[in-house]
């Protein structure tokens, strides 16, 4: 499993309701991190073209997909946000 950072920019005509409901039934995403609104962390299987290929399935706007690990990154965030990451972020 892989971890990848999705970012997105947040456009008024888009339903992120529907984004976050197909991002959670997405069969190619396992576990997924949401705690900033523009951006989830997600665990799949697949590299970053098929991952982004699938999203776009659903979601066919300016995107980021890129893959991710825990050996090199920082932040400011809540705890339980940083229990997940270390959780479920492979080092890789």
């Amino acid at each position: 499993m892989n971890a990848y950072l999705f970012v997105f920019n947040r456009n008024t005509s888009v339903d992120y309701n529907k984004l976050h409901e197909n991002i959670k039934s997405d069969r190619h995403i396992s576990n997924w991190w949401h705690y900033l609104n523009s951006a989830y962390i997600l665990i799949s299987s697949y590299d970053a073209n098929q991952l982004a290929d699938s999203i776009r399935s659903y979601y066919p706007y300016q995107l980021l997909v890129i893959k991710i690990t825990k050996s090199n990154y920082q932040g400011w965030l809540p705890q339980d946000a940083w229990d997940w990451i270390s959780k479920n972020v492979p080092y890789q």
